[in-house]
């Protein structure tokens, strides 16, 4: 690849402006058609570990108040993607692959109201998969806090966290290209309100420390999600649609859809294994790369322990 190029490229801002239009006013249709299914569906309980007493404290729990959301690429889980990436400047073929987790320390249940505080940490690598060292392209490190709480069908996650990104070594050798020390510490908050088969959320992040400084701070964050529901079949449809709009690009929306098929045992909504079709467009989320377009659509295997 010549060196002179962009390891991701970047798209012409008409082409970009024409697709997210389209796709920002079809998941505006789905997040309104989903917030009137979770009204008229509000008497269907979220699937979510309730004490069987009130007011109890317990350290350690199994699971979370908040659910992990389902399209985020940079979602906290384990999972494994093969991906066909698309930039102006080449296509090929990428691994993508995460390892991640949110631990419980300790929880509160209420007779209406639940809160946990925890530990998050997640590692999140790319390679190239059409280079014949199969060459590592960049990994983000991202760990830190997260209170998470819930009132009837009301949940959010609040957390506080650094992430830091570093390029490959078969990247910086096979391209010359300037290393950019990408890192920053930012609060977050999202709220949703979900039932048994849906969830609408939406959020704000404001990045308190950041390198390089010019770097801007503020982030918005929605979307929604459809579930198979409580019901006792060992497999589930799953489907998920993120958008972010972040400062630093503030005339354009970044799209994350995936769906597929969700298996385990509903009783243990956790521990489940699933294999999603995903297609992302917009500004890389891969950190070293934030400031370029990309393009991607492929399919993985998530894990929930």
């Amino acid at each position: 690849m010549d060196p002179s190029k962009k390891v991701f490229g970047s798209r012409t801002h008409k082409q970009h402006r024409s697709l997210t239009g389209r796709l920002f006013v079809l998941g505006s249709l789905m997040m309104w058609g989903m917030a009137v299914s979770v009204s008229a569906e509000s008497d269907l309980v979220p699937d979510v570990e309730v004490s069987k007493a009130d007011g109890g404290l317990r350290f350690f729990p199994s699971n979370d108040v908040f659910r992990p959301l389902l399209a985020d690429p940079k979602e906290r889980q384990f999972f494994m993607s093969l991906l066909s990436v698309k930039t102006p400047a080449q296509t090929f073929t990428a691994w993508s692959v995460g390892f991640g987790e949110s631990l419980g320390l300790v929880r509160w249940d209420g007779k209406s109201f639940q809160a946990q505080l925890g530990f998050l940490a997640g590692v999140f690598s790319q390679f190239n998969w059409s280079t014949p060292s199969k060459d590592l392209i960049n990994t983000d490190f991202t760990f830190g806090l997260a209170a998470t709480h819930r009132w009837h069908d009301f949940t959010g996650r609040l957390q506080y966290y650094h992430q830091s990104s570093h390029l490959g070594d078969e990247l910086l050798l096979n391209n010359p290209i300037p290393r950019l020390n990408y890192s920053y510490e930012a609060i977050e908050e999202v709220l949703a309100l979900e039932n048994s088969l849906f969830r609408i959320y939406a959020g704000g992040e404001y990045l308190t420390s950041r390198d390089p400084a010019d770097l801007k701070p503020w982030n918005i964050h929605w979307g929604a999600e459809l579930r198979g529901g409580d019901s006792p079949a060992f497999f589930r449809p799953v489907a998920g649609l993120d958008i972010t709009w972040k400062q630093q690009h503030s005339a354009e929306y970044n799209f994350s859809v995936k769906a597929g098929l969700e298996m385990g045992k509903p009783a243990l909504r956790d521990r489940h294994i699933r294999l999603l079709a995903e297609f992302y467009d917009g500004y890389s989320p891969y950190g070293q790369f934030f400031d370029e377009k990309i393009r991607y659509w492929g399919a993985g295997v998530y894990v929930g322990f």
